[in-house]
């Protein structure tokens, strides 16, 4: 079964993105958003990348998250490869079931 969020999920997840180096993320994201209808506002501090995103009139929905991680610590420690199919996975689950 096809599941545009998971895809996404794993899109994101896959991508090396460690602060301050999104690695593509935001761009990922405004598209999406663009292509069904949201209006993006770049909203940087300095070197971290923000947008507001926005559609329609009225009632306003804001999305406050962030697409790159902190520095994953010593590579060694972990037990599957940080961004490997396992923990990508684990991660779309844990993902899956909050929305």
């Amino acid at each position: 079964m096809f599941c545009p969020v998971i895809e996404l999920t794993q899109q994101l997840i896959r991508r090396p993105s460690l602060s301050p180096d999104d690695a593509g993320c935001q761009a990922l994201l405004i598209a999406r958003l663009e292509a069904i209808g949201f209006h993006i506002e770049p909203m940087n501090i300095d070197d971290t990348l923000n947008v507001w995103a926005t559609r329609g009139q009225g009632e306003t929905l804001a999305f406050a998250g962030h697409t790159d991680v902190v520095p994953p610590g010593d590579a060694n420690r972990w037990i599957n490869p940080l961004l490997s199919p396992p923990f990508v996975t684990a991660c779309c689950l844990v993902a899956a079931l909050r929305i």
